[in-house]
């Protein structure tokens, strides 16, 4: 989640809706819009809630989508959570592409590979005066945006480069100390320098302080079979695929028209001691690190070993 903080966003300011009872929040529907006319929607139950049901959050899903996505939007369901997936293709929704999430135990992490000779390892506490290696992808800004966020540390901001440093390679590393969890999200090796060992050996030095600092476990998402090959050659084992249910501008009162047809849409209300809340997307910085430690899900930087519902609001709880 805080990966996804990068860059500016026309989300940013779009209040997001979640769900407490008095024990704390138990769902959410979180908005993301990768581009201008390109928007994710993931509503997301916690595990053993009572009494919320998917139906209901669905369907206020969509009217999330209605009311602020301009464009298509996308909704990505783990292929093993049933309900959610019956209520995408209820909807009219098409499936489309699929992504997958790959752990490891620290304790079965591979040991650290030598780079080819000719590239050096560098973190960001080494480059504090340069520009940062992701800007060409993400702006100008995005090193500025990154040390906003309470998980970043920039000695696991990771580049691989050349004598004379230009980057050819980077990665980034998140732990969540409440969790013990860490994240490796992004990875990235420039075409020109790929099957040299890079992201290997890249991948061990970063992933090992995560191991040192704690983490038990560590999750990585991918979309190819090179990335597969790369993540299970270090010791990740994928565990989960996501659908990613596609619809166009103008889809989600078509889609709830549809469910209603389909069936008789519950949707639960509060009761006394519940709240429905709205948040904004932009929290206060000492909040942020309640944005980021629960689901395990398709992409971001989330983190949790309990699985959510379907892929990727991460509930708040106490900062």
């Amino acid at each position: 989640m805080q990966w996804w903080w990068r860059r500016p966003r026309r989300s940013d300011g779009v209040e997001q809706l979640f769900w407490v009872d008095g024990h704390g929040p138990v769902a959410g529907v979180l908005l993301t819009s990768w581009r201008d006319d390109l928007w994710q929607c993931d509503p997301v139950i916690v595990p053993r809630v009572s009494g919320l049901e998917p139906q209901g959050m669905w369907v206020r899903a969509l009217e999330q989508i209605g009311e602020h996505a301009v464009g298509g939007f996308e909704v990505p369901v783990r292929d093993d959570d049933r309900a959610f997936e019956e209520l995408a293709e209820g909807s009219g929704l098409v499936a489309g592409e699929r992504s997958n999430i790959a752990w490891m135990d620290a304790a079965d992490r591979r040991s650290v590979r030598s780079l080819a000779e000719g590239f050096a390892l560098v973190d960001r506490t080494q480059r504090r005066d340069t520009p940062h290696p992701m800007r060409h992808r993400n702006g100008d800004g995005v090193g500025e945006r990154l040390g906003q966020c309470s998980l970043y540390d920039p000695e696991l901001d990771l580049a691989v480069e050349t004598v004379d440093a230009r980057v050819v390679s980077y990665s980034l590393y998140w732990f969540d100390p409440v969790t013990k969890v860490g994240l490796v999200e992004p990875v990235r090796v420039e075409d020109e320098h790929q099957r040299r060992g890079l992201g290997r050996a890249m991948l061990t030095a970063g992933i090992d302080p995560l191991a040192l600092r704690g983490a038990q476990r560590v999750k990585i998402g991918f979309g190819t079979e090179a990335a597969a090959g790369l993540y299970q050659g270090v010791g990740f084992q994928p565990t989960t695929t996501d659908t990613w249910y596609e619809g166009r501008d103008g889809a989600p009162d078509a889609c709830i028209e549809r469910l209603s047809a389909l069936r008789d849409i519950h949707e639960r209300r509060p009761t006394q001691g519940d709240s429905v809340l709205l948040g904004s997307a932009t929290p206060p910085l000492s909040h942020r690190r309640a944005l980021c430690l629960l689901p395990q899900c398709s992409t971001g930087a989330l983190f949790s070993n309990t699985p959510m519902r379907t892929a990727t609001w991460p509930t708040l709880v106490s900062a």
